[in-house]
C-alpha cells in the first residue's frame, strides 16, 4: 500500500509591491537585490512579506532602474500596477 504525501499544497506568494519592483521591473533574484541593497537575503524576505520597501533604498532602487534604462514610476514603491499572473497591460 502505498504512502500518503505528507508534503503540503505549494501557496503562491501574494505579488506585493517589493515583489512586484524586484521581479517585473528590475528582473532581479533575491540574492541580487539583497546584494544591490546592501541586505541579508532575510530582509528581503520580510520586506516581500510586509508589502513595503523602505524610503530609505528608494534612491537604491531609482539608480538600479536608470543603469538598466528603466524609467522610475513612483508608484512601484507602493503599489503593483498590474497583476503578472494576467499578462502585461496593452
Amino acid at each position: 500500500m502505498p504512502k500518503p504525501n505528507k508534503t503540503a499544497p505549494r501557496t503562491e506568494r501574494p505579488i506585493t509591491a517589493p515583489v512586484f519592483l524586484r521581479q517585473h521591473i528590475l528582473r532581479m533574484t533575491v540574492t541580487q537585490f539583497a546584494a544591490a541593497l546592501g541586505v541579508d537575503q532575510s530582509v528581503i524576505s520580510r520586506y516581500e512579506d510586509k508589502g513595503l520597501l523602505p524610503e530609505h533604498h528608494h534612491k537604491t532602487v531609482i539608480k538600479l532602474a536608470k543603469a538598466r534604462k528603466i524609467r522610475v514610476r513612483p508608484e512601484w514603491f507602493t503599489a503593483v500596477p498590474w497583476d503578472p499572473r494576467a499578462g502585461v497591460p496593452a
